[in-house]
């Protein structure tokens, strides 16, 4: 009996313990990491977390808002959706952008939307070219990539493990750690294999001869560090074809001032200049020019 009775007080013990590595220590942990920042970043890391309360409670009432009768439909979908009915495909787009990514997606719609249309665009105008995309996390937005790319290869480069800890430097250096809840196996099980080439590692180095020798119509950059940023366009740039998409993530979210600083340095010295999306994490969008429309706006320029 008191044998019995030692081993259910070792196994609650254990329990205990395991409780509290993962739940308590974790909790005390960003507790002390909220404390540790300034107050104006205390104010946005309060106000970030009432949107996404706020986006919980309104992806809740969607049965409501998604009723043509409602006064709320025009707001959460495009037109031509809600009152067309021209573009089935978005409610499967809505439910995989969602799938097990609440956190970032869910109140992130118009980033969807923008997406769809912009690469519904690029089809349209036959610009040739792969997709690309830099920073995969758990492949929400490469399975949108990959299901619409059509024929064309998908590229996605990620370390498939978040951040190391010499990412942090310069002016991300006070960046937290993060993006860990992910893997390569993962994201391969969510976004599927087909034409879709993982390349895992630290970017640029993980670069193949093969997707140095690509041509791309659209690139995705959602790595939100300055160095990998500023490789990615170096790399892609040259390589991304007259009225390709070059889209930048969290460009003006104001939260990674590391993207931002990136692409400033890239176009100083070049014609093209980021439109700012109005989504959640203000994403930046450059549509490259084609040589002849540079060459033709100095021409003009210099006979005013």
């Amino acid at each position: 009996m008191l044998q019995h009775f030692t081993d259910a007080l070792e196994r609650l013990d254990r329990a205990a313990l395991r409780f509290e590595e993962r739940y308590v220590e974790p909790v005390f942990q960003r507790i002390v990491r909220f404390a540790e920042k300034s107050s104006a970043e205390r104010s946005r890391a309060i106000r970030q977390r009432i949107q996404h309360i706020s986006a919980w409670l309104y992806y809740r009432l969607r049965w409501f808002i998604n009723r043509s009768w409602s006064p709320y439909v025009k707001i959460y979908k495009p037109q031509n959706a809600w009152a067309f009915d021209n573009f089935r495909e978005l409610e499967e787009y809505r439910q995989f952008w969602i799938a097990g990514g609440e956190a970032n997606n869910l109140f992130d719609m118009a980033r969807l939307y923008a997406l769809v249309y912009n690469i519904r665009q690029l089809l349209k105008d036959n610009i040739p070219g792969h997709f690309a995309e830099l920073g995969v996390y758990q492949g929400h937005s490469a399975k949108l990539l990959s299901t619409m790319k059509g024929d064309r290869r998908l590229y996605l480069f990620d370390t498939f493990d978040g951040f190391r800890p010499d990412d942090l430097v310069g002016v991300d250096a006070k960046q937290n750690m993060g993006f860990k809840n992910t893997s390569l196996g993962r994201v391969r099980n969510f976004v599927g294999a087909e034409r879709v080439i993982y390349v895992p590692g630290w970017f640029p180095q993980s670069v193949t001869a093969e997707a140095s020798e690509a041509t791309y119509a659209l690139v995705h950059i959602d790595c939100d560090l300055h160095a990998p940023a500023k490789a990615a366009l170096e790399f892609f740039y040259p390589r991304v074809s007259a009225g390709g998409y070059i889209i930048l993530h969290d460009y003006g979210s104001g939260y990674w001032p590391g993207i931002e600083k990136a692409v400033q340095e890239f176009f100083s010295d070049k014609s093209e200049r980021p439109i700012i999306w109005p989504d959640a994490a203000g994403t930046g969008v450059i549509r490259k020019a084609a040589r002849q429309d540079v060459h033709s706006t100095v021409a003009r320029q210099q006979k005013k």
